[in-house]
């Protein structure tokens, strides 16, 4: 297996509100995001990895076997008030060995930095090469405003939680009412508008969906490539990723819902 590969396992959410796991599962995907991101690393998708759930004892050995990976990252999240703890830990899974661990306790406001200092610190541990144009991308926040990233993880874990069943449409509906709220308390949140359907989450609305619930989304679309243009060297990363599939899948999609 590659020496420079890597799974990021679930972490576990200590929070006294269990209802916060949904937070701790967004912090997760942003570190699996961000090292996705370095060429030189290869990192397991969040859909392989999101069925070792925290809270079993795990094998960390069989796991990376499994996986085909020589690291994982394990961690936690606590969140309570205004403060987050981020406990994250990396692991050589052929040895069980403890490679680095480091524990973060800061304002929540804090915790994109917190994301970015783990992505770059395991990159440093494997010794992967990370070019100026990864580093930005690490270093860049997916939104500046925590209240929205915390309906766009409240979002997804709708998404992701949510099997076809009678009440498929009303969850799905919920969902779409916290990605509105994400975006317009920030714009130019990227993620939030390419929700709708992607590799990570596989989500398409339904047609039981109404196009109501949508129809505020065409007219950001002018704030998303506002931003794009005022800060192209920040930008430019999610951009490539993320900005063709916003457009096209939750904008130009919006006329086959009406």
């Amino acid at each position: 297996m590659p020496e420079k590969s890597i799974a990021v396992l679930p972490f576990e959410s200590l929070s006294d509100d269990k209802q916060n796991a949904y937070f701790t599962d967004g912090v997760q995907d942003e570190i699996l995001t961000d090292l996705a991101r370095i060429a030189d690393l290869k990192v397991i998708s969040r859909s392989s990895v999101m069925h070792y759930k925290s809270g079993v004892e795990r094998n960390l050995r069989e796991i990376g076997r499994q996986l085909g990976v020589a690291h994982l990252l394990e961690g936690s999240v606590q969140r309570a008030n205004n403060r987050i703890r981020v406990n994250a830990q990396l692991i050589d899974a052929r040895t069980d060995a403890h490679l680095w661990a480091q524990t973060y306790d800061r304002d929540l406001a804090d915790v994109f930095a917190i994301q970015s200092d783990i992505a770059t610190a395991i990159a440093g541990q494997l010794q992967a090469k990370l070019s100026p144009n990864e580093k930005s991308a690490i270093e860049q926040p997916p939104t500046t405003d925590v209240t929205a990233f915390d309906l766009y993880s409240r979002a997804k874990n709708v998404i992701l939680t949510t099997s076809l069943g009678a009440n498929t449409s009303e969850l799905y509906s919920q969902a779409i009412d916290l990605l509105n709220q994400a975006v317009a308390r920030d714009p130019a949140f990227f993620e939030a508008y390419v929700s709708w359907r992607t590799p990570t989450t596989g989500f398409t609305p339904p047609a039981t969906i109404t196009h109501r619930r949508v129809s505020r989304w065409p007219k950001r679309r002018s704030s998303v490539r506002s931003s794009c243009a005022q800060t192209p060297g920040k930008r430019i990363w999610r951009v490539r990723e993320i900005f063709t599939s916003a457009i096209s899948i939750s904008m130009l999609r919006l006329r086959n819902w009406q």
